[in-house]
């Protein structure tokens, strides 16, 4: 389950500031992106919005603050989002809470639309988290356009890294393996041999 309000960044108070996320950052701006069919709008990958977010040049973070129904002490949190920006090193995710400090994730490369990704485990004490975008600003002003943002919180194995990995399994080498039937044993499917 998704535990962004708004991973799609449709909900906006108005066309300069979004309902559920947070904006720091000297004089860096966010907007509203309106989906459009004639031409159709690139920038926004789903929905009817995406968030516009313009760096002239302090560091920045665009974030969503969460309190899950569920203890969030110690979860393991992955975070994704859909982002077009062509400057290189100009945003990454960010995973934070209540009792860490801001953990950022690798950079986007700017090449346009790419997925960004992080991953971090929170305090054993935290009492909610705090995700979403970062960019550090600099002498040169950004644009990036975000789409499609989720964040999942579990157990403090990783994905990929429990049963899987542990029986050298992983999902790639897992998904190529071949089931074969012993000749004579019955089908699955029909019960018949």
């Amino acid at each position: 389950q998704n535990l962004f309000t708004d991973g799609g960044f449709e909900d906006w108070a108005s066309t300069t500031s979004l309902t559920n996320w947070s904006l720091t950052g000297g004089s860096s701006t966010v907007n509203q992106e309106a989906a459009t069919s004639a031409p159709q709008n690139h920038m926004v990958l789903s929905g009817s919005n995406s968030a516009r977010l313009h760096v002239p040049s302090s560091d920045t973070t665009l974030l969503e603050t969460l309190t899950p129904d569920v203890a969030v002490e110690g979860v393991y949190v992955v975070m994704a989002a859909y982002v077009y920006c062509r400057t290189a090193s100009a945003i990454r995710c960010l995973i934070d809470s209540d009792q860490d400090s801001a953990n950022n994730g690798s950079f986007h490369g700017g090449t346009g639309w790419e997925v960004i990704t992080h991953e971090f485990k929170v305090s054993d004490t935290a009492g909610n988290i705090i995700a979403g975008v970062q960019a550090p600003g600099g002498a040169t002003a950004s644009e990036s356009y975000i789409d499609r943002a989720v964040v999942w919180a579990g157990p403090t194995s990783p994905p990929g890294r429990g049963v899987e990995s542990r029986y050298g399994m992983g999902m790639g080498s897992f998904s190529r393996r071949r089931v074969r039937r012993r000749q004579g044993a019955p089908s699955c499917q029909t019960g018949e041999p």
